[in-house]
């Protein structure tokens, strides 16, 4: 199974910083999964009604919202659940 690079826009990164520092860790831990990208990996989801290969994956009450391409995963946004729709 290939391998993905996970980066950071500058929307994402910032955005990670907005939330609390223990949530921060969790989900800097639970993105090591995105690596290994499968649909079928639990807590993901495509996104429906958005343009290209954006997902989000659920970290407790977090969402992080990605998009897919060939080599490299793009964290989008990272938020509570409800603000990052």
């Amino acid at each position: 199974m290939p391998r993905h690079a996970v980066k950071f826009t500058d929307h994402g990164y910032k955005s990670l910083g907005k939330i609390a520092a223990s949530d921060s860790k969790r989900v800097l831990k639970k993105l090591e999964i995105l690596e290994k990208f499968s649909q079928r990996t639990k807590n993901i989801k495509k996104m429906k009604g958005a343009p290209g290969q954006v997902y989000r994956l659920r970290v407790g009450d977090i969402r992080v919202l990605f998009e897919k391409e060939k080599t490299t995963i793009w964290i989008l946004e990272v938020g509570y659940r409800g603000s990052v729709y």
